[in-house]
């Protein structure tokens, strides 16, 4: 005789429609995770370019501190450059790496003639040509006539063609009130020790009534370098703007 007693719950399987509904859900979930892994890993990828950007500006911070402090680079290693489309916070009018600037970073004292070949041994400033094979944290310089077209570009992740253009701020600084001495407490601005270099400053280490400098050197990243043709080329995400500050004075 043939039962007619109904399967209980747990003897029950699944239909068509619960399966293909679960495995759909599970598509869903695996399609959301995938996306957040996705965005994750661009999210990493920014900030470790980021503080590749950061490193790169202390570095280059340290360097033109230095060139300022110690060589003739503030005298003749700069060149201007304008148009930069930057915020109303920024001069428009910066500074960067000039034609000569190998030159001035030789050490107070070389030669005029030996001085591009002892700049030179700094390896810093590069045209566009060399800019791709040059080891180290190179600068280039793309020079013109033109004031809105002269650029200063420096390497942030070479492997992936990375860059960053360069470019700073100097300003003169006023604090206080010294007496002859350069000491506080006169009716006189403070100066820095001898900041300018030429015949007409006084003996190494001693007051020239130069103001002391403030340098705001900023770097806009990040931007593609275009080994093709040896440009710099805009990338999909928008730039950022990283800035850094300090203070120099000529101390011979």
């Amino acid at each position: 005789m043939r039962s007619t007693r109904k399967p209980s719950a747990l003897q029950r399987g699944f239909t068509l429609i619960e399966a293909m509904t679960a495995g759909l859900v599970l598509s869903i979930i695996t399609i959301g995770l995938m996306s957040a892994w996705s965005v994750a890993g661009a999210n990493v990828n920014d900030l470790v370019i980021r503080e590749k950007a950061i490193w790169t500006l202390n570095g280059h911070m340290e360097r033109i501190s230095a060139l300022y402090q110690f060589t003739d680079f503030g005298a003749f290693g700069v060149a201007t450059s304008t148009a930069y489309d930057y915020p109303a916070a920024y001069n428009d009018t910066r500074m960067i790496f000039g034609t000569f600037a190998d030159s001035a970073m030789a050490p107070p004292g070389t030669l005029p003639l030996l001085k591009p070949f002892a700049g030179e041994a700094n390896g810093l400033v590069e045209s566009p040509n060399a800019f791709e094979a040059k080891e180290g944290y190179p600068v280039v310089l793309f020079d013109s006539q033109l004031s809105s077209v002269r650029r200063n570009y420096v390497w942030i992740d070479r492997p992936k063609n990375i860059v960053g253009r360069l470019s700073w701020e100097l300003t003169d600084i006023v604090v206080a009130l010294c007496d002859s001495d350069n000491q506080p407490g006169g009716n006189q601005n403070c100066r820095c020790l001898n900041f300018a270099h030429n015949a007409a400053d006084p003996a190494p280490g001693k007051d020239s009534g130069v103001f002391c400098k403030e340098i705001q050197l900023a770097l806009e990243f990040p931007l593609r370098w275009n080994e093709a043709d040896n440009t710099v080329k805009a990338m999909p995400q928008p730039t950022e703007i990283l800035t850094l500050r300090t203070i120099v004075g000529r101390v011979q």
